[in-house]
């Protein structure tokens, strides 16, 4: 004699199987989660090294860049001032043999 199984045991055993894959889903999607947030970081951090590492390297050009400019700067201001011609500076060039003040 075969055994069939109860309409009961069948209904049972369908709704068990729903709620488990019910919680599987919810498992996965937890870890998929976790899983993105872990590359996200994971990327930024990348990003941070890539970067500090792009700083390092081109510290001393850029250095070098920042003296020349200030250099520049320092040179053209001195050239300017000892020429007389920087407007606004409140500087007064002083007068000739034949020049006249602002009345």
């Amino acid at each position: 004699m075969t055994e069939s199984t109860s309409p009961l045991t069948s209904l049972a055993g369908s709704i068990l199987s729903v709620f488990k894959n019910a919680f599987d889903s919810i498992v996965a999607l937890l870890h998929a989660i976790l899983a993105s947030i872990t590359t996200a970081i994971s990327s930024a951090v990348d990003l941070l090294k890539a970067f500090a590492n792009f700083f390092i390297s081109n510290l001393f050009l850029m250095l070098i860049v920042g003296a020349g400019f200030v250099g520049y700067s320092v040179y053209t201001q001195r050239r300017r001032a000892g020429q007389g011609n920087i407007i606004g500076s409140g500087h007064a060039r002083p007068l000739g043999a034949g020049e006249k003040g602002q009345k």
